[in-house]
């Protein structure tokens, strides 16, 4: 089911509650305890529609608040990085002899990990 899906279930519920109220005459109290069996319908099955509904919209909130809090980190990251970050050659990267030489120290590095 998809999020619009589950928001018109939850739309539909509202109907279901609602409609005893605007039109009594749908919902006649015909019950031996003066109940109507028809408003009890609507509500158990507007019940269901909300678990349904609910859980669907629930879910898919849920996931996109997991997959912000993914990319938020790297986004402030981002932001905070842009204000004070040094120039490219100072880190290396844009030249080319920071990159030779940040390869010749990974290079030592490895060969000494290497077992004899």
């Amino acid at each position: 089911m998809k999020f619009a899906h589950a928001v018109g279930f939850l739309e539909i519920v509202l109907l279901m509650v609602v409609l005893p109220q605007i039109a009594p005459g749908l919902c006649p109290r015909n019950g031996f305890d003066g109940t109507s069996g028809r408003q009890l319908w609507l509500h158990v099955m507007g019940a269901l529609q909300v678990t349904l509904g609910g859980s669907v919209c629930l879910w898919n909130l849920t996931s996109a608040a997991m997959a912000l809090a993914e990319t938020l980190p790297e986004a402030i990251a981002g932001i905070w990085g842009q204000a004070t970050a040094e120039p490219e050659a100072d880190r290396g990267v844009a030249g080319d002899a920071g990159l030779v030489a940040f390869e010749r120290e990974a290079e030592g590095a490895w060969s000494e990990r290497r077992a004899a």
